[in-house]
């Protein structure tokens, strides 16, 4: 039976500021009812060139409750940006990490060098249901600070991975108390669009225990790079922006859900009204 674990957007929220060549932009904020997301981009504006992401994500309570929802869904779309060397790196999938995890525990250290493409820190809190705690109030709950590490799983999808390291907290669990989960990638129209639904036992039902975990503070860094035949080939890379700037979306869906579900199935009951948190900066 897996073990309490926080839910995560682990979204591959690929929405960026502008951006200056061979430089760091600061970031783009935006807010809207309770959600937030910051990105800063650097390595420059121009068509294939490769760039490197830092993306901050957070969510606020509701009005009149403690915490947060947690998180069903989140689905992104930043424009000029792309990931079309992801063909050149090492696959690892959801899959390769779970089964190994489970045969001999050696859970993400299965994927190849290579096959990481972010890595980053998440904050959630354990907390009651609604239906115990009306108010979903913190004092009730357990902090859980992890590491999320991002690997290329070929053909548009993405492998999430959380890894608890003796500095991090998270109620005492260890690495694979959480398993591995998938997303998925794609440019369309300009935009490189990404959807990392959160699945059952890492949302409403953490690890089978009923209890709820929202997504309080996320920052992730897309930095992947791989050599192949002495060229070095960056996993994200800048197609350029629209108007001098980079117009991005962040649409995030909650879920009230209470009671029991299929672990590792995609939510899709009690769906809150998805809310979308856009802006567009200066390239």
């Amino acid at each position: 039976m897996r073990r309490i674990v926080i839910a995560i957007t682990a979204l591959l929220c690929l929405a960026c500021a502008g951006v200056a060549s061979a430089a760091s932009s600061s970031p783009g904020t935006s807010t809207n009812s309770g959600y937030s997301a910051g990105f800063t981009v650097s390595g420059g504006a121009a068509k294939n060139v490769g760039v490197t992401v830092k993306e901050t994500l957070a969510a606020t309570p509701p009005t009149g409750f403690g915490e947060p929802y947690p998180m069903a869904n989140i689905l992104t779309k930043v424009y000029g940006l792309s990931a079309p060397y992801a063909k050149y790196f090492p696959k690892c999938s959801a899959a390769q990490i779970n089964a190994a995890g489970t045969s001999n525990q050696t859970w993400n250290g299965v994927c190849p060098k290579g096959a990481l493409v972010a890595t980053g820190t998440v904050n959630s809190e354990l907390i009651p249901s609604i239906t115990s705690n009306p108010t979903l109030s913190a004092s009730n709950g357990d902090s859980c600070k992890v590491t999320l590490d991002v690997y290329n799983a070929g053909s548009g999808n993405l492998a999430y991975f959380f890894v608890i390291t003796p500095s991090d907290t998270c109620a005492g669990l260890a690495t694979g108390a959480a398993l591995a989960y998938p997303g998925t990638v794609k440019f369309q129209g300009g935009y490189l669009v990404n959807n990392v639904p959160e699945e059952t036992d890492i949302s409403f039902d953490a690890g089978g225990s009923g209890l709820w975990a929202p997504l309080l503070g996320e920052t992730l860094n897309w930095n992947g790079k791989v050599k192949v035949k002495g060229k070095t080939y960056p996993y994200i890379v800048s197609t350029g922006c629209k108007k001098n700037a980079r117009p991005w979306t962040a649409q995030f869906t909650g879920t009230n859900f209470t009671g029991t579900a299929a672990a590792g199935a995609p939510v899709t009951q009690s769906l809150l009204p998805s809310v979308t948190v856009g802006a567009s900066a200066k390239c």
